[in-house]
């Protein structure tokens, strides 16, 4: 049985990366494969992870996030899967001291999965030597009243901007006492419950405005499309059912665990 290190940097458990480097654990431990999860910051460097590596006999390594965990991995002494986590591929390329590293971590990986189609081909455009067989684009699969109750999926930290709405939803509760905003961390589209999110690049990869859910710029146009969404019994089934549709269609666990499953073995020289 072939075992794994999954290498992530965290700054909480809220935030995406520690997420994904615990869905990705359960995924493969659930699978058959060992998998060990450990954050950058318990190695001081290279050496320190090679030695690691070769103590507790592993075979292989997935690291989350180009450029923080490209800095280990371009010097590690097994071969390596890269995830992008989209700060390295939305922010990091643009920074001349960061885009040495991130390139010789991508081109020295066996394999990069992509969460979204935008960072597959920003990867493709960026990296033009990049081979299209090395690259996965895998969708990260989605888990499945007298109030009214609007859940905030989000980490609470800055980059996610938890208290946008809350000024305007706190007027909102005013006026209307019913009306609730409730922060949760780590998305709700299996959940048979109508989505509205703030329009960004990330959200606008999975929510088709009108479609499988709604989108708002600003404070205010949130306050309207719930309202009008609240009004509307028609518009909020269909968005439950095309949301569940795409979720089904799309974000799939088991495609996501085969994907995973397949790069380990086929890295670490444990064939299926």
């Amino acid at each position: 049985m072939p075992s794994v290190l999954l290498l992530y940097s965290s700054k909480g458990k809220e935030c995406g990366n520690s997420s994904t480097s615990e869905r990705l654990r359960k995924l493969l431990n659930h699978a058959g494969i060992g998998c060990t999860c450990k954050q950058i910051a318990d190695f001081t460097g290279a050496p320190s992870l090679n030695n690691y590596l070769q103590g507790n006999h592993f075979n292989c390594v997935i690291g989350i996030h180009a450029y923080r965990t490209g800095n280990l991995l371009i010097s590690c002494c097994l071969p390596y899967a890269i995830v992008f986590a989209g700060t390295d591929l939305n922010t990091h390329i643009h920074d001349a001291k960061k885009m040495p590293i991130i390139t010789e971590a991508v081109l020295g990986a066996r394999y990069l999965i992509a969460f979204t189609r935008s960072h597959f081909n920003l990867a493709m455009a960026q990296w033009v030597l990049l081979q299209t067989h090395k690259i996965r684009f895998l969708l990260k699969p989605i888990y499945k009243r007298n109030w009214t109750i609007f859940l905030l999926v989000a980490g609470i930290r800055p980059i996610k901007d938890p208290l946008f709405l809350a000024d305007a939803v706190s007027e909102w509760h005013r006026k209307d006492p019913s009306i609730y905003l409730v922060i949760i961390g780590p998305e709700a589209m299996n959940l048979g419950t109508p989505v509205i999110a703030r329009r960004n690049a990330g959200n606008c990869e999975i929510v088709d405005h009108l479609k499988t859910g709604l989108l708002f710029n600003t404070p205010e146009e949130f306050i309207g499309l719930a309202k009008y969404l609240l009004s509307s019994h028609q518009l909020r089934d269909a968005l439950v059912r095309h949301a569940v549709n795409y979720v089904e269609a799309e974000h799939s666990l088991s495609e996501e665990m085969e994907t995973y499953c397949n790069i380990v073995h086929t890295i670490s020289g444990k064939g299926l």
